[in-house]
């Protein structure tokens, strides 16, 4: 995106005519990590002025709206309901004396590209079907819960079915020693989806 994203000897604009034609001396930082790892800079997009809208998405775009209607009591019940729901998820820790929950990573196996590109017609079903595939991770977005996705299956495609393994706040340690211990048993570093270049 033509948005504070700097790519050395072309063209940049920064979204604001004040700097159009700009030749960038230097490549930004995200420039640099992705010509590191062998990414072909081919074109850009091009943002509204300084990246101020209508350059969003439809779907970012009428979350944002939606947003603007919410109170600030709303707002304050709803981070309040987050933090029930992380109490009672502490709570289930450790009253049941649980080190970790075991979980898919997604619902459904991976999907084709393309699966949760917007669509004009219905601006909100990318973010439906997000949620769904992503519902299991969901949970410790909300709560802060450390948790690693581990590759350990693949399905009829060969594609990666991911294991989650998800613990109670401030158990990294754990979580990082046990992921590690999961590897050196059952190594999934060389395994490649055969639509993967080795």
């Amino acid at each position: 995106k033509n948005l504070l994203a700097d790519c050395k000897d072309t063209p940049f604009s920064d979204g604001s005519r004040f700097v159009e034609g700009y030749l960038s001396p230097i490549d930004s930082e995200l420039m640099r990590r992705y010509k590191k790892a062998g990414l072909v800079i081919c074109g850009r997009t091009n943002a509204s002025e300084l990246g101020v809208q209508p350059a969003a998405e439809p779907a970012a775009w009428e979350l944002y709206q939606a947003g603007l209607k919410i109170s600030a009591g709303e707002y304050l019940s709803a981070m309040e309901g987050m933090q029930l729901f992380s109490r009672k998820i502490a709570r289930w820790y450790r009253d049941g004396k649980w080190d970790l929950l075991l979980s898919p990573t997604m619902m459904i196996p991976p999907v084709k590209t393309g699966a949760f590109s917007p669509n004009p017609d219905n601006p909100q079903q990318w973010i439906i079907n997000a949620v769904s595939f992503a519902a299991l991770t969901r949970i410790q977005n909300i709560t802060g819960q450390p948790a690693v996705s581990i590759p350990l299956f693949t399905n009829n495609a060969g594609l990666p079915i991911g294991v989650q393994f998800a613990g109670s706040a401030g158990s990294e340690d754990l979580l990082l020693g046990f992921s590690a211990r999961i590897e050196e048993a059952h190594p999934w570093f060389k395994n490649y989806p055969a639509i993967y270049p080795k």
